[in-house]
């Protein structure tokens, strides 16, 4: 863990996961799950979010490292089985524009998409 912070500290560009564990169908699978993440005593177990008291018996959590593996190591071994990490990315008024809408008018032209098509800006594409 101490080598993952240290890389974590000396690397400027790092990218946003989210990781998504599932934890049991039941209350005391949740719990034993809440224990063994509190056991850890990372920084990263106060950023946990539980749904167990929702019936919905996952965690999650967004963080910033350099990649999904580094990502899964943050995980108590006993989850990362049942852990899912998917990349987040916050999308730029440019990137949507140059990008995004492309594809839209791509799609469209090979039938995949019907128009008036409403962007993102409220607009007809």
């Amino acid at each position: 863990m101490r080598e993952l912070l240290e890389s974590v500290l000396d690397n400027p560009i790092m990218e946003k996961y989210l990781i998504e564990i599932k934890n049991g169908g039941d209350t005391a699978s949740c719990l034993r799950s809440i224990q063994s993440f509190l056991s850890t005593r990372s920084h990263y177990v106060t950023s946990v979010e539980w749904g167990c008291l929702e019936g919905e018996h996952k965690a999650w959590l967004i963080i910033k490292t350099e990649n999904s593996s580094d990502a899964l190591r943050i995980i108590p071994a006993a989850y990362r089985q049942h852990a899912k990490i998917t990349r987040l990315h916050k999308f730029t008024g440019k990137e949507i524009d140059e990008s995004l809408l492309h594809k839209i008018k791509k799609g469209a032209n090979e039938g995949l998409i019907q128009f008036p098509f409403h962007g993102v800006r409220g607009g007809i594409v």
